[in-house]
C-alpha cells in the first residue's frame, strides 16, 4: 500500500477523501485507494464494529466466510492451548489398572499391618470395601473396622451398619494402595 499524507484531523481527512473522490469521478486525479484497498479498510472497520458488538475477537477472514460463527469457533479452537498428551488419561481414568488387581487383597492386609493405633484412638467406624471383578479376580467384599485404636479386617461380607462403603474395581483399589493413583481422582 502506498503512503499518503493527509491531515490527521477526522474532519480534514473526510474532506480530503471526499474531494479526492469527486476529483476521481471527474477524471482529473486518480483515486487515493484502489477498490481492493478500500474494501480492506472497510472490512477492518466492520471487524472492529462486530468485535465491539459481540465482545470477542473477530477475525478478518471471518467476515468473508460462508459460516462466520463456525469459522470463528474453529480459529478460537486452533488458538487454544492443547493439553499435554499425558494429562488426558490421567484426568479421565483411561488407564488399565487391572494389572494390579491380583495384589488388592495382600495390599489391604498390608494396610492393616501398617496401621498406627495412636492416630485413631477415639475412632469407632466400619468401612465397607466392595472390590468388583477385575484382572481375573472375582468380586471381593471386605470390612475394615476401627474401634478405639484397634483395627480389624474381615473378608467375605460387608455388614449393614458400615459408616460408608466404597465400590471400585480391584485394580483401582490396588493402584491407590500402591500410590500409583490418587483416591480423589480414581
Amino acid at each position: 500500500m502506498k503512503h499518503i499524507e493527509i491531515e490527521s484531523d477526522w474532519s480534514a481527512g473526510f474532506k480530503g477523501a471526499t474531494q479526492n473522490f469527486i476529483d476521481a469521478i471527474k477524471g482529473s486525479v486518480s483515486p487515493l485507494l484502489s477498490g481492493q484497498e478500500g474494501r480492506e479498510i472497510l472490512r477492518f472497520a466492520l471487524a472492529v464494529q462486530k468485535a465491539a458488538r459481540l465482545n470477542r475477537e473477530v477475525y478478518l477472514d471471518e467476515l468473508d466466510s460462508t459460516w462466520p460463527a463456525l469459522y470463528a469457533w474453529h480459529r478460537r479452537k486452533e488458538n487454544r492451548p492443547k493439553p499435554p498428551p499425558w494429562s488426558i488419561p490421567f484426568l479421565f481414568g483411561n488407564e488399565n489398572l487391572s494389572q494390579y488387581a491380583p495384589q488388592a487383597k495382600s495390599l489391604t492386609e498390608g494396610l492393616v499391618r501398617s496401621f498406627d493405633p495412636k492416630l485413631a484412638s477415639n475412632w469407632n467406624l466400619k468401612i465397607g470395601i466392595y472390590l468388583t471383578a477385575d484382572g481375573g479376580i472375582t468380586d471381593e467384599k471386605i470390612c475394615l473396622s476401627i474401634k478405639n485404636g484397634t483395627i480389624g479386617l474381615q473378608f467375605g461380607e460387608i455388614p449393614n451398619n458400615t459408616t460408608f462403603t466404597v465400590t471400585m474395581p480391584a485394580g483401582v483399589w490396588a493402584a491407590i494402595l500402591l500410590r500409583k493413583k490418587r483416591a480423589e481422582i480414581a
